[in-house]
């Protein structure tokens, strides 16, 4: 691959680093939804109604979308996956705090119950989780690769 191909590609991938967190965002909720009809209500052990399952996927959706927007959008990233997590996160929380305050400015009908406020913040909150896997994830890498320069020489 030649240097302008690379640097082109380089570009490509920092422009999709926020649409891909997004985009994955959104893809991880239909796992979650199979995941939890095929255990819940055709499960073996436990069976539900449908309709049961819906207060479940509605507090582990926004959850699980926030890891996945951090962790898809660091891996996107052609380089300092750990910095662009921390800078995902913030954006995350920024966007919560305008949505939440555009609400309360519009009256608009928002869940500010305990469970409503629970669950924004642990949706807020998840988004350190994809930070963590991140650093994790690199910290491994470092890791093979410094045992991989020490069994070359």
């Amino acid at each position: 691959m030649n240097k302008q191909h690379r640097k082109a590609t380089e570009v490509l991938r920092w422009l999709a680093v926020l649409p891909g967190g997004v985009l994955a965002s959104f893809l991880v909720l239909f796992p979650l939804h199979w995941v939890l009809y095929f255990t819940l209500v055709r499960g073996e052990m436990i069976q539900m109604p449908a309709e049961d399952m819906a207060p479940i996927e509605r507090f582990l959706s926004p959850i699980l979308s926030s890891i996945f927007f951090v962790f898809a959008g660091a891996l996107i990233a052609p380089r300092k996956q750990v910095l662009v997590s921390y800078v995902l996160f913030a954006f995350s929380l920024f966007g919560r705090i305008v949505v939440l305050l555009v609400a309360v400015a519009q009256q608009l009908d928002i869940d500010l119950s305990v469970y409503g406020i629970l669950r924004l913040l642990l949706s807020s909150l998840a988004g350190a989780l994809g930070i963590l896997i991140v650093t994790l994830r690199e910290r491994q890498k470092e890791k093979s690769s410094n045992q991989a320069v020490g069994t070359a020489t």
